[in-house]
């Protein structure tokens, strides 16, 4: 299993502040520094379970999972993160994040249940992450609740947090660092809101925003899913030439097969090398108005169009709506 490379920066930022070498704790997990700004890498799950012990062990804090966790604002998740805060209320926020969380992280499951007259939020580990689990849970808790805490303006609505590991000894560290009721030996791990107060619509929700970034995230979802068919292969093709969209032609040397047979094995999975092409420029384009938050001109060159009217009247095509009206609705400045 490969894991993507974020959070392991906040891993080492920590086990720095308290006056450590991370060069030497990044050697001993056999991770090169240069590849951690580099948002794509990803490092096998030994590599990073190595990590994770040699990090407790260098620290010595115990509560490493939580400190980590803790310097996790919304924004350190991406587009998760950013997609989550544009949520219609807490409920609408936790139900995005377990949504897209593959997008982040495959060591997470979350699910989202309603209790009664609470409302839940459910994490658990993958059984591969062996004794590392316990900082990972308390890493995803603590980053979880603070997207909740911060959709309400400083005051976190969280009734209590639960986990089903045997209370530790910086139970104390815990309950300051979440605020709230602690309660170790759980039959599950998450949090518990207020029912009534996790539906309440949220003043600052923008729909259009929201709509957007779900439009984001669900296009990286799917891309994520079926990377290991041909589709996938020829999207990855075309992002690693960084702005350069192949002809067919080009696209079917690269891969080592006739014109003819590429185009029968894309109909095999119902689409073709154009649907291909136009739903990663019309993914690229949201990702670059949207967030990246550059200009028409200079999405129009990454994306590959010779003309600027051509992708405005692409856009439009995609959207009904010009990249400049696209970006007024959003707030943006076009």
């Amino acid at each position: 299993m490969l894991i993507p490379i974020y959070y392991v920066p906040q891993i080492l930022q920590q086990v720095a502040l308290r006056g450590h070498n991370t060069q030497g704790l990044l050697a001993s997990a056999d991770i090169v520094a240069e590849v951690l700004g580099n948002a794509s890498h990803k490092i096998s799950l030994t590599a990073f379970k190595a990590l994770i012990r040699n990090a407790l062990e260098l620290s010595g804090e115990p509560g490493l999972g939580l400190l980590v966790g803790r310097g996790l604002n919304p924004a350190s998740h991406g587009i998760v993160g950013f997609a989550a805060s544009s949520g219609a209320s807490i409920a609408d926020a936790m139900a995005i994040v377990a949504r897209f969380l593959a997008l982040r992280t495959p060591l997470i499951t979350m699910k989202i249940e309603s209790k009664a007259d609470e409302f839940r939020v459910v994490l658990d580990t993958l059984p591969e992450l062996d004794d590392t689990a316990g900082l990972v849970l308390e890493v995803a808790v603590v980053a979880v609740k603070n997207i909740a805490d911060s959709l309400v303006l400083g005051e976190s609505i969280c009734r209590r947090v639960h986990f089903a590991s045997p209370e530790p000894a910086y139970v104390g560290l815990s309950r300051d660092i979440l605020g709230c009721e602690v309660i170790y030996g759980s039959a599950w791990s998450g949090m518990v809101f207020p029912l009534s107060r996790a539906m309440v619509k949220l003043s600052q929700h923008d729909a259009f925003v929201l709509q957007e970034a779900q439009l984001i995230c669900q296009s990286e979802l799917d891309r994520v899913e079926h990377r290991g068919s041909l589709s996938g292969k020829i999207e990855n093709m075309i992002l690693e030439q960084k702005g350069e969209f192949l002809s067919l032609e080009q696209a079917a040397k690269l891969l080592n097969i006739t014109p003819r047979t590429f185009e029968r094995r894309l109909l095999d999975e119902n689409t073709t090398y154009q649907d291909i092409v136009c739903q990663l420029r019309r993914r690229m384009a949201h990702r670059y108005l949207c967030v990246d938050r550059i200009s028409t001109k200079e999405a129009a060159f990454l994306l590959g169009y010779s003309d600027v009217a051509n992708f405005r009247r692409a856009f439009k095509r995609w959207e009904g709506m010009p990249p400049s009206v696209f970006r007024r609705q959003t707030g943006k400045a076009s």
